[in-house]
């Protein structure tokens, strides 16, 4: 059985809603960021990079989201959460998760962690404010690819779309114009829909904004 160390609301929901779509035994293991348990010593000989999120199998320890989905989508046929291999949709699929992991999510340390861009207080705003606008650009973007169908790889339902789920969550969080972007808009609705989403977000604590439930 696998073990998901997560925290609520962070990218570990990518991976949290994918190992309930592939319906596959696992148990959760929250390590929340803000109460400081990825930090912990415990933890660190877990994953030395103090992130969530973590899979434990067999005895292995896999790290990072992207990686973390592949293997399971990969190593779990049905349903089909990831494209034939050596296939252009493939390789369509990686794209997508290295896009949203090497441009979106790392634009959110502007937003929630100007600190590791800065050693100067005073240029958090002008920071937060160059952040917000390119986030604005970036989900444009994803907006009007998203205009081809309902999910990332048009009407294929796919680990990038458990993904991209987590930053569509957190644009809403932050007070991005998610109104504006009428395909995100669809999209998130879609994906609210999905019983494996919605068992996520249960066990996570999380309203349908991804937000900590009162």
């Amino acid at each position: 059985m696998y073990t998901l160390y997560y925290s609520p609301g962070a990218c570990s929901l990518a991976v949290h809603a994918t190992l309930e779509e592939l319906g596959v035994r696992f148990k959760a293991q929250e390590c929340c960021i803000q109460d400081g348990k990825t930090a912990t010593s415990d933890f660190l000989s877990i994953n030395p990079k103090a992130r969530v999120p973590v899979l434990a199998y067999d005895g292995h320890i896999v790290t990072e989201a992207t990686a973390i989905l592949t293997y399971l989508a990969e190593k779990h046929r049905q349903p089909v959460l990831i494209p034939e291999n050596a296939t252009i949709a493939h390789a369509r699929c990686l794209e997508w998760l290295s896009y949203l992991s090497s441009t979106l999510h790392p634009l959110y340390w502007g937003i929630w962690r100007p600190h590791r861009l800065s050693s100067d207080k005073a240029a958090y705003a002008i920071i937060y404010q160059t952040t917000a606008a390119r986030l604005q650009d970036e989900y444009a973007f994803i907006d009007a690819r998203l205009g081809y169908g309902r999910y990332l790889l048009g009407d294929f339902l796919s680990i990038a779309d458990f993904y991209f789920l987590v930053f569509a969550l957190w644009a809403q969080r932050v007070g991005l114009p998610v109104d504006g972007w009428p395909n995100i808009t669809t999209f998130l609705k879609t994906m609210l829909l999905r019983p494996s989403v919605q068992r996520a977000l249960e066990t996570e604590g999380l309203t349908s904004r991804g937000e900590r439930a009162a």
